[in-house]
């Protein structure tokens, strides 16, 4: 609820995705944990008052994406709540992949579904979940992607050669959604939630079968209402004075200790701060 009339500052932190792990079935004791993206920073000033939608807010903290380990061999692993897409196993159980982080938001419009269109398309301010992590012994295959800031362009090293990550405020998995991994040769990591979701590898045909590009997965896009110098678009009545992002990979993020790390530089839950700077 918003107490008084006045400027304030909101601050998210998305949640990290889930790390992987691979192993020879043949070799049960050894196996490589590879690492999770991790989620991104965002933050902006608004002058908000009592009146404005009755005066509420609608908070919405992404969870971290579950975390995989050779023991661990279920078929499908939950992503972070808010967004964050499962990941999958590949055919035989060697690849464990890591699922997608959840975004952090704030809304005016509330629904107790969180991927409800009308309550997404109202969400004023995002920090993205980070991707989740590969389950490959290939050297170039190393962590999920990290969540954007504000959004995602790079490269990610796979099986069979190198995709391109693109995640922006127009094109991504979707509203909100990162992308759920599929069954395939190789584990196929889940995207981090966002404003638009995180995608996974990419897939082509081989003599043995589909088999995906890469493990890992990249994160979301980030998003503050009125950046529009940042490609953001205005959600009505909420225009930011400014607005600041930081990437998920970044060691410049603001750090909010949780459970002893940062929450945008650990595998954590993502986190979400409102701090009332002067009254109107």
């Amino acid at each position: 609820t918003i107490p008084c009339n006045g400027n304030y500052t909101m601050e998210c932190w998305g949640a990290s995705g889930g790390s992987g792990a691979w192993a020879d079935k043949s070799f049960d004791t050894q196996y490589n944990t590879r690492y999770y993206g991790r989620g991104a920073y965002a933050k902006g000033t608004i002058n908000l008052t009592t009146t404005a939608n009755s005066g509420f807010l609608y908070v919405y903290v992404g969870g971290m994406g579950t975390s995989c380990s050779l023991q661990d061999r279920t078929d499908q692993h939950a992503g972070g709540f808010n967004g964050g897409g499962y990941s999958r196993v590949d055919n035989d159980g060697n690849d464990n992949t890591g699922a997608g982080g959840g975004a952090t938001d704030i809304r005016v419009i509330y629904n107790a579904s969180w991927n409800n269109s009308l309550s997404l398309n109202s969400r004023i301010i995002v920090a993205a979940g980070g991707g989740g992590g590969s389950a490959s012994n290939n050297p170039n295959v190393v962590e999920g992607m990290h969540g954007g800031a504000p959004n995602v362009n790079g490269t990610i090293g796979g099986w069979t050669g190198i995709w391109t990550a693109v995640v922006n405020q127009t094109s991504g998995n979707g509203l909100g959604q990162g992308q759920n991994g599929i069954t395939q040769s190789h584990g196929n990591a889940g995207g981090g939630g966002g404003y638009q979701g995180g995608i996974c590898g990419p897939t082509m045909n081989s003599g043995s079968g589909t088999i995906s590009e890469s493990g890992r997965a990249s994160g979301g896009s980030s998003f503050v209402s009125g950046a529009t110098s940042f490609g953001c678009a205005t959600v009505a009545g909420y225009v930011f004075g400014s607005a600041s992002f930081v990437q998920g990979a970044s060691n410049n993020c603001p750090s909010m200790i949780i459970g002893g790390n940062p929450a945008a530089l650990g595998q954590v839950n993502g986190y979400a701060r409102i701090t009332l700077v002067s009254h109107n």
